[in-house]
């Protein structure tokens, strides 16, 4: 501080920490003689209590001024620098709370909490709990290299002569699960390295082999810490379908319970005229016992007058003393039972009071409540759970996937219809008007669901499921079919219906017949009840007024199912894998790409690719590979991976050059279904065709998705060819509208991520290759290092010029293995650039796609000269 200006701190306008630290000072002054300000003697106690509420104070004053400072600082900087400079420079608040958290910077940002059991201090760690079980064997699936290894039978011993020993069944399938345990282990104890010990992927690779046993362990462990992420993210969204289903269970039952009104007065009722009833005998016995009271006391007053009379004349009549006795007892009997008997009629008078009380108020609000009864049964009709939720059946459903995208389907289905149910309660005003939350909660709603609000609002949930089979009873139908080797039985009962009065109608199975009537016979009877209300449009797609689907009644109704329909989740599930299966890829240049690329081109061969299947981006199909491995062995199988994960890369890194041509506006991809006619002449080539040939749905062959929903959808025992058609439009409408843009833009996403994940691979790969790959090595320096590896071979064309104006110049094509593939000779005197030998080196170039022109000095000037006219032909 030698050189600092008195007064200014370091920051050029905050007090230094020394002028805060003598303004300090003075706030002990008071202490030193310890007098209070009227100069009384303060006890050692409120002394010690004022220094430490003072040294508190000058606490918060010095993080105050150090916030102060640091702001001031920060603002100066902002003013002094571009945000880039200062991260790339300074230290940041993020910098700060990476230094302070105990753990690698790559565990910063990775917030997945751990799912094992909580270690116990003094126990031993050893322990797997359930969840790290399930959880790794979750894991285990999802990456095929694991799963390969964990379900590989054991290689062969080797023939060693005598002694070969040939293992029984017992002991493969021992070893076997040896094996398997100790895939699993390693999967559990690398999530605790990564957990707990905050250890690297990279150190668990190297150093902790002795714990993490299974090489495709050791291998994919970048893969494990992405899929835990993925695991926690699939345990979420399952707790949040759970809490989803339980809203819509308990809106439904409190639905119920506001209906129950008339019940519960007809029980109050009864109740009451029972007790009246009882009521009633207490009054009656008690007369009874009053009278029989009268009867003895009025002959019990004459004996005891005689008794007087005995008295008074020292005569003594009455001789009969027993019946005196028997008397006296009946009236003592009787008082008792007239005293129980009141007792009982005023309890009975109590709960008849009270019966009738709790009457007048139900009857009062049963008064006030008859518009919401009426309001709950219209709406319980239009809302029809049954026929769009076993809640049951959906548990069980849940908890069997395994698979996040599965588990959001669930998600969004429900999401679905409880925005229907919503909107069909706020039509009715079920809900009173609704609070302000969920009436600003209105404008967050999806508007491409308004036209379907609107729909079920109006009742036309129930009117389409007159005619079409309920949508989870359909998805349940079609997964038997295409996953149970005898398809769908009619005979399945679903979780809560097994003891259903009458017993179970296979019915439900299949999509209600209309008898007696065509659609427009159905409609038109509908809309003259006031059932169906005509709706002015299907999201405006029909701006012709004059269209046939405006005049068309039950449009809305197919709308609705349609959509229910398309967003049940085995429905999505099943149909998402058959378009997998059977979808493509086209791309073609475009405007700018057909002036762009040519045949030396970066993109020349992406801009036309024509019906690739999108599968060989993926890996292969369980079922498929299980028919392929069917009757090899193990080396064959082996090579067969081999063989589908190099085809899987070679087609990402494709993908990737084609994202990169679509950036650059070069080339547009396009992802179908195959389309139904293949138009491809020499006057009408199929690359020029527009982009709506490949994105209309009109064009592509959807024959594989309708055939086995038609065969769930229609009814088995046949209908009309009427009612036929208006099940075929919703499953059109369903796979046209909703199930295939969301299939194409998932499948890009998709493509995207998998090419992504495969790039970054091969380009560490590369770079490592790179890194690793030092100028050229003769052959016998190669055992000198293991590090040392042979430079690359290339096919290049080699140009060696004539020194002589009459000799020719030759042009020699060599392969990889340094093979002459093709030579073009140049006659002396003849210029290279000129235009019939320029086109003969061109088309010598594109037939051997060199990576390389490589011009010998041996020419002399004619070299140096050549080699800038090859530059310019060749660019």
């Amino acid at each position: 501080h030698r050189f600092q200006e008195r007064g200014v701190g370091v920051d050029l306008g905050v007090d230094s920490d020394e002028e805060i630290e003598v303004s300090e000072s003075d706030d002990d002054d008071a202490d030193l003689f310890g007098d209070d300000e009227d100069g009384r003697p303060i006890d050692a106690e409120t002394l010690k209590q004022r220094r430490e509420e003072r040294k508190k104070a000058r606490a918060e004053k010095r993080e105050k001024a150090r916030q102060k400072k640091t702001e001031k600082r920060k603002a100066r900087l902002r003013r002094a620098f571009e945000p880039v400079q200062l991260v790339e420079n300074f230290c940041t608040d993020r910098d700060d709370e990476i230094r302070m958290k105990d753990a690698p910077e790559r565990f910063f940002d990775w917030t997945t909490p751990f799912h094992g059991a909580a270690s116990v201090e003094g126990e031993e760690d050893d322990h797997i709990g359930d969840e790290e079980e399930e959880e790794a064997m979750w894991i285990m699936g999802r990456i095929p290299d694991i799963a390969s290894e964990y379900f590989s039978p054991p290689p062969p011993q080797p023939h060693d002569g005598q002694d070969q020993h040939i293992k029984s069944d017992e002991d493969i399938a021992a070893e076997m699960e040896k094996t398997q345990r100790g895939v699993l282990n390693s999967i559990i104890h690398a999530l605790r390295f990564m957990h707990k010990d905050k250890l690297e992927p990279e150190f668990i690779r190297r150093y902790r082999a002795d714990v993490v046993t299974s090489p495709a362990v050791r291998k994919n462990i970048n893969e494990i810490m992405d899929e835990d992420t993925e695991w926690d993210n699939m345990c979420k969204t399952r707790n949040k379908v759970e809490s989803l289903m339980g809203g819509i269970q308990a809106a439904a039952a409190g639905e119920q319970a506001k209906g129950a009104e008339e019940e519960r007065i007809s029980k109050l009722t009864e109740d009451l005229r029972v007790a009246q009833e009882k009521l009633d005998e207490s009054l009656k016995e008690e007369e009874t016992i009053k009278g029989e009271l009268d009867g003895l006391g009025s002959s019990g007053n004459g004996a005891d007058k005689d008794d007087d009379d005995d008295e008074l004349f020292g005569n003594d009549d009455d001789d009969d003393d027993e019946a005196k006795q028997t008397k006296k007892k009946l009236k003592s009997s009787l008082e008792s039972r007239l005293k129980t008997v009141q007792e009982l009629q005023e309890a009975r008078a109590e709960t008849v009071a009270q019966l009738a009380t709790s009457l007048r108020v139900a009857e009062a609000a049963n008064a006030n409540s008859l518009l919401t009864q009426s309001t709950v049964i219209a709406t319980s009709k239009k809302i029809c759970q049954s026929k769009l939720l076993n809640v049951s059946d959906y548990r069980q459903y849940l908890s069997s996937l395994t698979d996040v995208r599965h588990v959001s389907d669930v998600s969004r289905y429900l999401n679905l219809i409880r925005e229907g149910n919503e909107a069909v309660r706020s039509k009715n005003a079920l809900a009173g008007g609704g609070s302000k939350e969920e009436k600003s909660k209105k404008r967050s709603r999806r508007f491409d669901r308004d036209y379907y609000r609107t729909c079920v609002s109006e009742g036309l949930r129930s009117i389409c499921y007159q005619f079409t089979v309920s949508p989870f009873r359909a998805g349940i139908m079609l997964e038997d079919n295409l996953t149970l080797a005898g398809g769908f039985s009619y005979d399945r009962i679903l979780p809560g219906e097994e003891d259903l009065e009458g017993g179970f109608d296979p019915k439900k199975w299949a999509a209600p017949v209309v008898d007696g009537a065509d659609p427009t016979t159905f409609a038109s009877d509908l809309v003259g009840s006031g059932e169906l209300v005509l709706l002015s449009s299907t999201q405006g797609s029909e701006t012709d007024p004059n269209h046939p689907e405006l005049k068309d009644p039950l449009r809305g109704c197919r709308y609705v199912a349609a959509m229910e329909l398309a967003y049940e989740p085995r429905i999505r599930r099943h149909l998402r894998s058959i378009y997998r299966a059977n979808a493509v890829m086209t791309t073609k240049p475009t405007s700018r790409g057909y002036d762009n690329i040519d045949a030396f081109h970066e993109y020349f061969g992406l801009h036309l690719i024509r019906n690739k299947p999108i599968k060989e981006h993926f890996p292969m199909d369980e079922k498929e590979s299980e028919q392929r491995k069917l009757g090899l062995s193990f080396e064959e199988r082996r090579e067969l991976d081999e063989e589908v994960k190099q085809r899987e890369k070679d087609s990402c890194l494709q993908f990737l050059n084609i994202l990169k041509a679509e950036a650059t506006g070069d080339v547009a991809s396009y992802i179908h279904l195959p389309l139904l006619e293949q138009i491809d002449t020499d006057e009408d080539p199929w690359f020029k065709h527009g982009e709506e040939r490949f994105k209309s749905r009109d064009n592509q062959d959807l024959s594989a998705l309708t055939e086995e929903l038609e065969r769930v959808y229609l009814p088995p025992d046949g209908d009309t060819d009427e009612w036929n058609e208006e099940r075929r439009k919703v499953l059109r409408l369903a796979l046209t509208t909703f199930l295939l843009p969301q299939f194409e833009a998932e499948a890009r996403r998709d493509l995207r991520e998998a090419s992504i994940k495969i790039g970054i691979k091969a380009a560490a790969e590369s770079l490592y290759g790179m890194a690793m790959e030092g100028p050229y090595r003769p052959s016998h320096l190669l055992g000198e290092n293991r590090f040392l590896v042979p430079t690359g071979d290339l096919p290049i064309v080699g140009v060696c010029c004539a020194t002589d104006s009459k000799d020719a110049t030759y042009l020699a094509g060599v392969t990889e293995r340094g093979e002459l593939k093709d030579h073009l000779a140049i006659p002396g005197g003849t210029r290279i650039d000129g235009n019939k030998m320029k086109e003969k080196v061109i088309t010598f170039l594109m037939q051997s796609r060199p990576a390389a022109v490589v011009v010998g000095t041996g020419g002399g000037v004619q070299s140096r000269l050549m080699a800038p006219k090859l530059g310019d032909i060749v660019t």
